[in-house]
Formats: structure tokens, sequence, C-alpha cells
């Protein structure tokens, strides 16, 4: 999400000038020109940021020498200008700070935690690897956290013991500060553990009775309905950026395996939310909407979205609580016996992986199951002949 963020600042400056700035650079040449020429122009410095990080992170995953030698080029251009507005001062150092991002991440997936830990057992002192520790360190654990909770806390064990024995070698201030941040990414991960450790108590515990006040984008559905058939839960909201991510899975899913006895139920509730039918969008409304109205709504959005899957209303707090939902987008996984067998949280492509695997083993499962089935009234039928 960082990374993220600093993208906003460096591209959502101010969009007039940004297209001034490309308007400029197809008529002198290139934005290093232009900002050699004039360092305070934060358009063409912001064109020229929005150019190369995005070179940078599209060669991160296949060619990181690639990416490392953009920003590194980068970085000679930024530090070479010396510009004497503040917008345009705040707009560098921004753009510096992007730049360095990005290329620890480079630095962190090309070594290990062991390696690291080697370094700092040398040198507790040393201010960037520690960074680059506690960097590697969140980015090994909390995936870790959702998937094997179990591994994760004695990693996490391992590491808060590692931490301790460091900071009481340190004897400078600014060491001890870095390595204090190591309390927030513990704290971070324990919490990631526990959750998924409620989740896991979750998994082999038969599916919550439906408690729905309402059904959108389909014929309502029962319990009974729901029986022999594998189903996917989906905690969401319309206001949920993270949720709206998981959509193009969520049609693929439904596209794929709903022929073969997946249901995808899309549980949600009212949040005052109404139909801009000028800007095409669900918006938040500062007048009450009534049920109706917001249902309505929810049927135009599913349709934007080119969502089949049903959306459910709930009634109440009592799936959110069985399922123990505290963050959204929040999946659960139950089979045709009505199971529950996987709890997802989030829009990250692991979380998408695992499920869509599970999915995969659920329904061939379940035919493997009636292809037996079948085979017993004939090996019956054979043995009274």
């Amino acid at each position: 999400m960082k990374s993220w963020f600093l993208m906003v600042g460096l591209v959502t400056l101010c969009w007039g000038p940004l297209l001034a700035a490309e308007e400029a650079v197809s008529e002198t040449g290139g934005p290093v020109s232009l900002l050699q020429q004039n360092p305070d122009d934060v358009a063409a410095l912001n064109a020229y940021m929005l150019e190369n990080l995005r070179k940078a992170t599209g060669q991160m995953a296949t060619a990181p020498e690639e990416a490392e030698a953009v920003l590194n080029e980068m970085l000679e251009v930024l530090n070479a200008l010396e510009p004497t507005t503040v917008d345009a001062q705040q707009m560098r150092q921004r753009a510096v700070n992007a730049v360095e991002f990005y290329q620890r991440q480079i630095r962190v997936a090309r070594t290990t935690l062991e390696e690291l830990e080697a370094s700092l057992t040398e040198d507790p002192e040393d201010v960037p690897t520690i960074q680059l520790y506690l960097l590697k360190l969140t980015q090994e654990l909390v995936p870790l956290a959702s998937s094997q909770p179990r591994v994760a806390r004695e990693r996490l064990t391992e590491a808060e013991a590692f931490v301790e024995s460091r900071q009481e070698a340190v004897d400078g201030d600014l060491a001890r500060d870095a390595w204090g941040g190591a309390n927030q990414i513990f704290g971070r991960v324990r919490s990631a553990v526990e959750r998924s450790e409620r989740f896991d108590a979750l998994v082999g515990e038969s599916a919550a009775p439906l408690a729905v006040e309402a059904w959108v984008n389909g014929e309502p559905l029962t319990d009974e309905d729901l029986q022999g058939s594998v189903v996917l839960l989906d905690f969401w909201a319309v206001w949920c950026g993270p949720c709206i991510a998981t959509f193009p899975k969520l049609r693929q899913w439904h596209q794929d395996y709903a022929d073969q006895g997946l249901i995808i139920i899309g549980l949600t509730r009212y949040y005052n939310f109404r139909w801009d039918e000028e800007a095409g969008r669900a918006v938040r409304s500062s007048d009450p909407v009534g049920p109706e109205d917001e249902r309505q709504m929810l049927e135009k959005f599913a349709a934007s979205y080119e969502l089949e899957h049903r959306f459910a209303l709930q009634e109440g707090d009592d799936l959110s609580a069985f399922y123990a939902v505290s963050g959204i987008p929040h999946m659960v996984l139950v089979d045709r016996t009505g199971v529950v067998r996987m709890v997802r949280v989030g829009s990250g492509e692991q979380a998408a992986r695992d499920l869509e695997e599970k999915i995969q083993v659920l329904i061939a499962e379940d035919g493997a199951v009636e292809a037996a089935e079948e085979a017993e009234p004939a090996a019956e039928v054979a043995n009274t002949d």
C-alpha cells in the first residue's frame, strides 16, 4: 500500500499541468531536458516520475537489474536538480522517497532473512540493514500468518528473540530508534496470526444458517437450496476498494464453476448508498435511502461490474459474528456437505489462488463421491445376478 500512496502523491498533484507538461515534452524533447532548463517545473517532474516509475515497477518482477538501472538514473537526475520553490522542493523530495522505496524493495528481494540476521549479528548499529531486515520480516511473516499461522507464530517468536538480543547490543540512538520499528511489525503479525487461528477454528465446523433479509441480482436461496453445492460466501461492501478488486476473480469463478456446482453469495449490508445515473456509479447519500431503493442500486451496481452471482443483505450480525468478520473482503468456502473448508481475507493474489485451488479440490472431491455413489448400486445389481 505504501508504494501506491507514493505513486498517487506523484501523479495527482495536478492533472492539468501534467497534460501541459506532456504536450511540452512532445515539442521540446524529453522531461529531463525540461527539468534541467527549469527545475521548478512541477508538472514536468510529475510527468518524468510517472513515465519512469511505470517502467521500473513493470520490470521489477521479471527484470530487476533493468528496473534498478532505471531507478539509479532517476535518483541521479533528481539529486542534480536544485529547485527554488517550495512546491518543487516538496515534489522532488517525494520523488526521491519513491525511488528509494523501490530500491529497497529490489534489495530486499535479493537477500534472505538469514543473510540479514548474520550481517546484523556483526553490526547491530547498521541502520539501513535494520530497515531492510524489518521490511523483509514484514514481507515474509504477514502472508505466512494467513496461510500457516502456527509456523508464523514460531517464526515470530524467533524474530522477537533476535531483535531483543540486537537491541541490547546497540548504543546509538539512530539504531535504537530503527530497532524500535519492530514492535509495530510484531503487533501486526501477531494480530494476523490470531485472526488466522480464529479462522482455522472454523474449518471443519458446520456452516451457519443463512440470515438474509433480502436477495438481489437473482432468485432467493434457502439453506436447502445450498445442499449439495460448493458455496463461496463473500462478505463485501459497495464502498470497499479491495472488495471491488476481487470482482474479476468472482466473475471468472462464476463463469468457470457455476455449472459444476459452485454458488457464490455476496453478503453485504445497507450503507445508505444510491445509484447516480449521470455518473453511472453508487454514491453515498446525505439523505436517507429506503431499502427498496438501495436494493435497486445494488442491481445496477452488479450490472455495471458484470457480476452474475447473487447478493444477499444480511439480517442482523449473526453471519458476520459466526465467521469472525473483522475486515473485508472476507471469503468463506463451504463444501457440499455444508462444512466450512477455508476462510481467506483480502484481495491479494495468494488468497485468490488458495480459494480457487480449494474450489477445484472440492468440486473434484464431490465428483469422486458422486461417481462412487453411482457405482455402488451397479455393484449391488451385479452381485444379485
